[in-house]
């Protein structure tokens, strides 16, 4: 029989999930048997990580600003 390969990271340990009906999740990187991320939605993850700083910066210089006045 031969063995299931994780498409995400080259793992061979899945563990059944049973959350999700019984199927294979990698323990490696936790994706289910077969799927495979996507680069674009590891793109916008990215993309909102560094809007989520750049919010945090301009709020933090404007709280700084105001609390002067």
């Amino acid at each position: 029989m031969p063995t299931a390969v994780c498409l995400n990271c080259g793992s061979r340990e899945f563990r059944a999930d049973r959350a999700l009906a019984g199927r294979l999740i990698c323990k490696r990187c936790g994706y289910a048997l077969g799927a495979r991320p996507s680069s674009q939605k590891q793109r916008q993850g990215g993309r909102r990580r560094w809007r989520l700083i750049t919010a945090l910066i301009v709020t933090t210089v404007l709280v700084v600003l105001l609390s002067r006045l």
